[in-house]
C-alpha cells in the first residue's frame, strides 16, 4: 500500500507541477498539514473523519483560511488518487471547507498606503521582502505577480528611468 507521503510526492510530479501554477504552495500545505502528521500512513487507511480531525488542528492554531487552501490541495490529490485507481474512494468527498470565507471590501486609503511605503525602510524583514512588497504596493500586483516579475518584461525609458513601464504577460495575470 502507498503512503500517503508517496501519494503526496506523485501527485506535486505528475498532476501539479505539469498544470498548475500553484505547485510550490500545494507542497507547501501539503507538508506543513498533511505530511507532518501522515507521512507514513497508508493511504488506504485515511477516513472522512481523519480528514476532519486533521482540518480542525489547523483551525484550532488559527490558520483558518489555510484549513481551506489544505481541503482544496487535499481534495484535488485524493480525487487524482481515485481516478489512477490507488484508492476508490476520496476521505475528502461529502466534507465542506472547515470554514466560510468572508470577501474583504477594504482597501488602504492614501495615507495608511503612504505610512506602509514610508515605514518599509525601518521594517524588520530581509531586504528581498521589502523590496517585493514595496514593488507590490507600487504596481498594485499580486504577490505571485509583483515577485514573479522579469528584467525583461520592463520597458526603460534611458532618459527618464521613473517612466519605465512594466508589461505583465497574459499567462501570468
Amino acid at each position: 500500500g502507498m503512503t500517503v507521503g508517496e501519494l503526496a510526492d506523485r501527485y506535486l510530479e505528475l498532476y501539479a507541477r505539469p498544470r498548475k501554477k500553484s505547485a510550490d504552495r500545494d507542497e507547501a500545505l501539503l507538508r506543513r498539514n498533511v505530511l507532518r502528521h501522515w507521512e507514513n500512513r497508508k493511504v488506504t487507511t485515511v477516513k472522512r473523519a481523519d480528514v476532519a480531525e486533521l482540518l480542525d488542528k489547523v483551525v484550532a492554531r488559527g490558520a483558518c483560511i489555510q484549513a481551506n487552501r489544505t481541503h482544496s490541495v487535499m481534495s484535488r490529490m485524493f480525487n487524482w488518487a481515485v481516478e489512477r485507481e490507488i484508492i476508490e474512494h476520496s476521505p475528502v468527498v461529502g466534507l465542506r471547507a472547515p470554514v466560510k470565507e468572508k470577501s474583504r471590501d477594504r482597501c488602504l486609503s492614501d495615507d495608511e498606503l503612504r505610512r506602509v511605503l514610508c515605514g518599509l525602510d525601518g521594517a524588520r524583514m530581509s531586504a528581498p521582502s521589502r523590496l517585493a512588497l514595496r514593488f507590490q504596493l507600487l504596481t498594485a500586483a499580486r504577490p505571485t505577480e509583483a515577485t514573479g516579475a522579469r528584467w525583461d518584461e520592463i520597458v526603460w525609458d534611458e532618459a527618464h528611468e521613473a517612466n519605465a513601464v512594466w508589461h505583465l504577460p497574459g499567462d501570468r495575470t
